[in-house]
């Protein structure tokens, strides 16, 4: 889904942050919404965050798209 950060036209601010979860059993698989200053969502559904250490968001100015990538 896409999103837009605030400023278009401008390089999309860089954050990190660390998300800690209960990954007990059956908690496994989680929504995750990036929004951004403006207000806009980019909503992915039913991740397996217990098969991933890290998810990276990429923002596309040129088509006004959010990628997300897990490792």
């Amino acid at each position: 889904m896409g999103g837009r950060p605030h400023g278009r036209g401008r390089t999309a601010e860089r954050r990190v942050g660390d998300i800690e979860f209960d990954a007990g059993e059956g908690q496994c698989h989680r929504d995750l919404k990036a929004v951004y200053n403006d207000g806009t969502e980019a909503v992915w559904t039913d991740i397996d965050l217990c098969a991933l250490h890290k998810i990276t968001l990429y923002y596309n100015s040129s088509d006004d798209t959010t990628r997300a990538v897990g490792e």
